[in-house]
């Protein structure tokens, strides 16, 4: 209950003005405010001057008022909206046991801050369990240690991180298992469960590590409860198509590096989807395209560009772009918000993109939470700034396996890739492959 609280209710809201027949122009009545308040918030967290701020919070204010008198109207005169958007029950332990497959274990976990406890709840299709352990007094020096020694390449402290924590937080699975939705808490939230390992470690370089991804397909999820709410979504049965988008070089006030891979990677993955792509490359891959509506027809959304997450003030965290005519190329968590899309798959083959704030019971707010509020229904997002030369490559071969297995499994698709990856040897380092997660199934 406490991880789904805000996102559920958000999606709630979404579907809720989707089935409820409300009018068009109240929608973007609601619309206008959203974005209104979205722009007064994300100008606050720029620390302007004292006068800036005084008039923003009062106009903030005012705008809060006045919104919130709108939703009171609305929802006396549309009752089916009220009951969609505030009627959200948590789903039963049997709920989520009818959605699994043989193949499928959920492990969520939730850390007791207080009494220093650490729970895992164990879902397959027919048993549901709970294991509860006392934290390890070194249980922060471990997930700081983990993500470090997988950014710098480090085994040694690897060993001494991944094999305690791989005894703690991965519990016995029966054989039949090959795919994991992972459901973090607090700090587990950034890290990636497929460096993890499934036996001991018997050796001195990373490329014949037991990586749990050898074992696994993982995935991610913010709550069991938007677990369920998403398994309603429909999804199409129509061939699927794909919107790329690479500014390759950048406005000179971002002073950001240019991406010259993300131009190879962009043009060979549409090939793969031959007439069912459309590509934005240069200054056609700017912020006015991606706000401009079009992006609602695709069934997949991959971006490769520069991305960073704000934890100090989520508002603030961007997706780079060029700026078209009238925006400034920063496409901001707030406005993405504000997106329509209707995408199976967005990918944020980007630096950073996963990372976020810390919230009480909210796990890890940052750009991808934004992205599964405007409509798409699994995101790949990245935890660290990778090379583009092999992001590239694990992200054709992503695709490439997807639409050779005609199937909507990303998390084997993308389990298989990285695999790939470690067995070709050159990119064999959890550094290249580790921070590309999946959120969705």
């Amino acid at each position: 209950k406490s991880k789904s609280a805000v996102l559920q209710e958000s999606i709630a809201d979404s579907n809720a003005k989707s089935f409820s027949g409300i009018p068009n122009n109240m929608l973007d009545e609601e619309k206008n405010f959203k974005s209104q308040i979205a722009l007064l918030t994300q100008k606050l967290a720029q620390k302007p001057s004292a006068e800036e701020e005084q008039k923003l919070r009062s106009t903030l204010f005012n705008l809060d008022r006045e919104y919130k008198a709108f939703i009171k109207k609305l929802e006396q005169d549309f009752p089916n909206y009220f009951n969609l958007k505030f009627n959200q029950t948590s789903p039963t332990v049997s709920d989520l046991q009818k959605q699994l497959d043989i193949r499928t274990a959920i492990l969520s976990y939730f850390i007791a801050e207080k009494s220093k406890r650490l729970y895992i709840f164990i879902i397959t299709q027919n048993k549901f369990a709970i294991k509860n352990f006392t934290l390890p007094a070194e249980f922060d020096r471990y997930t700081k240690g983990l993500n470090n020694s997988l950014f710098y390449n480090d085994i040694r402290i690897y060993k001494q991180s991944a094999t305690p924590l791989s005894q703690l937080l991965i519990p016995h699975l029966p054989s039949s298992i090959k795919e994991l939705i992972i459901i973090p808490t607090g700090r587990l939230g950034t890290l990636p469960f497929e460096t993890l390992v499934s036996s001991k470690i018997k050796t001195e370089d990373f490329n014949s590590i037991p990586f749990l991804v050898k074992k696994f397909a993982i995935s991610y999820e913010f709550s069991v409860g938007l677990l369920a709410q998403k398994s309603k979504s429909k999804e199409s049965n129509e061939s699927p198509s794909i919107f790329l988008c690479a500014p390759v070089k950048f406005p000179d006030k971002d002073d950001l590096n240019e991406l010259p891979g993300t131009e190879s990677e962009v043009n060979t993955i549409a090939g793969l989807f031959a007439s069912n792509s459309s590509i934005a490359k240069f200054a056609d891959a700017n912020e006015t395209l991606i706000k401009s509506g079009k992006l609602s027809t695709y069934s997949y959304l991959h971006f490769a560009t520069h991305g960073i997450v704000d934890e100090v003030d989520p508002e603030l965290s961007r997706i780079f772009l060029n700026d078209g005519k009238t925006e400034d190329g920063n496409l901001f968590a707030g406005e993405i918000y504000n997106l329509n899309l209707n995408a199976n798959l967005a990918v944020l083959s980007a630096c950073q993109t996963g990372l976020g704030k810390f919230s009480k019971g909210e796990g890890v707010i940052g750009l991808s939470r934004a992205l599964v509020y405007a409509g798409a229904r699994n995101i790949i997002v990245s935890f660290w700034s990778v090379a583009d030369e092999s992001t590239a490559q694990l992200m054709t071969d992503f695709y490439a396996i997807l639409l050779k297995n005609n199937n909507q499994n990303f998390s084997l698709a993308l389990q298989q890739a990285k695999v790939k990856m470690i067995n070709e040897g050159k990119y064999a380092a959890p550094y290249y492959w580790a921070p590309f997660v999946l959120i969705g199934q």
